[in-house]
């Protein structure tokens, strides 16, 4: 992400150097996409950047996403396919953090496709339920993963800091902790988020 925008950020500059901002096919009265829905966007909504770094937005990510794709994969089979693995607490926080950035890489993967043709952005073929769906899937994956995270640390920090066993974590309340807080805080507010 932050190579994205250090790459936006230098095309911005490019084009106003350059003057490659096409201003008079900008409408500056028009407002940003409100919450209620009109049949044609495009009479309300034009998209901030200029059609490279439109571009640049939509290719990028795809690039990307790809080794987190690949990555996520790997844990997730590897976790699954050996069951001594499955049987440890860590791995199976990892293996349920990593189907959440597996379900996350594919939203981003898809990122332009799923927007809304009417928006006039680049790359765009979605509709307001694509939107809508991969919004909803972006959310409740990237938070639980992060939670997830913490979940790990904790798992981390309960084994290292406070001499916990394995088997004073698995199949107890805190291991069902470790798992429902993310899962309920990342999807929990997704369902809340949605119209």
């Amino acid at each position: 992400f932050a190579l994205t925008r250090e790459i936006v950020i230098w095309l911005q500059l490019e084009e106003r150097v350059h003057g490659g901002i096409e201003s008079s096919s900008v409408d500056s009265n028009l407002p940003l996409i409100d919450t209620g829905r009109q049949e044609n966007m495009s009479e309300r909504f034009i998209p901030p950047f200029s059609i490279t770094q439109q571009k640049v937005l939509a290719i990028v990510p795809k690039i990307t996403t790809v080794p987190s794709l690949v990555g996520s994969a790997c844990i997730i089979y590897h976790v699954l396919v050996h069951r001594k693995l499955r049987r440890k607490v860590y791995h199976r926080i990892l293996l349920i953090m990593s189907c959440m950035d597996f379900l996350y890489s594919i939203k981003t993967f898809l990122s332009t496709w799923i927007v809304p043709a009417e928006t006039l952005s680049w790359g765009a073929t979605g509709s307001f339920q694509t939107c809508e769906a991969f919004g909803f899937i972006g959310h409740g994956s990237a938070l639980s993963s992060a939670i997830y995270n913490a979940s790990l640390a904790l798992y981390f920090a309960l084994t290292i800091a406070f001499s916990f066993k394995e088997k004073d974590i698995a199949g107890t309340y805190i291991e069902y902790l470790l798992h429902l807080v993310p899962l309920l805080i990342g999807w929990g507010t997704g369902i809340v988020g949605l119209p």
